[in-house]
């Protein structure tokens, strides 16, 4: 009973849909060819959208589902495309002022040091970059 009734109220109060929408927006907005970094970018589902870019991918690249958390289970295995910066958010291996926008979406609330990860975004972005970043509004 429980599953059904959030099944039910999810598209109610969840809105995912509407801040990938979006963020598909704000990616279209981007200059051809600006360099882009996808940080904690997992399976790089907004890459379709930044066919116009130079697309940079980073993420730790060792997620793991739990398949007893029901919740949280994948039910396919996790797949990576390729990444360009594997490691922590939060310590990127790319020179300073190089990006002219980063998307960062539902990643903060994953890592230990969301203030590091947006400082070192903040070393990563031109003068005048765009930081695009998402958090989940709620859960259920």
């Amino acid at each position: 009973m429980i599953r059904l009734l959030r099944k039910k109220l999810r598209p109610l109060l969840d809105n995912a849909c509407s801040r990938q929408d979006w963020v598909k927006d704000r990616l279209k907005e981007i200059p051809q060819d600006s360099i882009l970094l996808d940080a904690g970018c997992g399976d790089q589902k907004y890459r379709p959208y930044c066919r116009h870019l130079q697309y940079y991918a980073q993420d730790f690249g060792a997620y793991v589902t739990d398949e007893k958390d029901s919740l949280t289970a994948a039910k396919t295995a996790y797949g990576y495309g390729p990444i360009d910066y594997v490691g922590n958010v939060w310590d990127i291996e790319a020179q300073d002022c190089f990006f002219d926008a980063i998307l960062c979406t539902e990643v903060l609330e994953h890592i230990p040091y969301p203030n590091r990860a947006i400082a070192e975004f903040s070393r990563l972005l031109k003068p005048g970059g765009l930081l695009i970043l998402t958090v989940p509004a709620n859960s259920l």
